[in-house]
């Protein structure tokens, strides 16, 4: 990573993202709760303004299961909703440093499509 960017590892979704202002209070205490219990594997943050850059999620075979499915599609849609980038990839034993690097840059560009695949 660029040393502006800092990496912190399981991170609390309720830390990151907050329910929508409009919902009544019953509504945002549901969602929040929907959101508590979760975390991200990993929140890159810039050094020098404290600014949420992107999450990212590790995917190993438990997330064919039914319950973590809903759980992505999820997470999915609520960081879509925010703005906020949510970067996916496959678990396995070796990554290519390269691709990670270009795949948080696209995702951080201005003009970046929706990273969540």
């Amino acid at each position: 990573m660029p040393s502006q960017v800092l990496v912190f590892g399981k991170v609390r979704v309720a830390d990151v993202l907050t329910p929508r202002k409009y919902l009544d209070r019953r509504q945002r205490n549901q969602q929040f709760w929907k959101i508590s219990s979760k975390h991200f594997d990993f929140v890159l943050i810039d050094r020098n303004t404290a600014r949420l850059l992107c999450a990212i999620e590790l995917d190993d075979r438990s997330h064919k299961r039914s319950d973590r499915v809903r759980r992505d599609h999820f997470l999915n849609a609520a960081c879509q909703s925010a703005g906020f980038p949510l970067l996916r990839w496959p678990v396995k034993s070796h990554y290519d440093s390269n691709e990670i690097r270009q795949r948080i840059a696209d995702a951080l560009s201005p003009n970046a499509p929706d990273a969540s695949s």
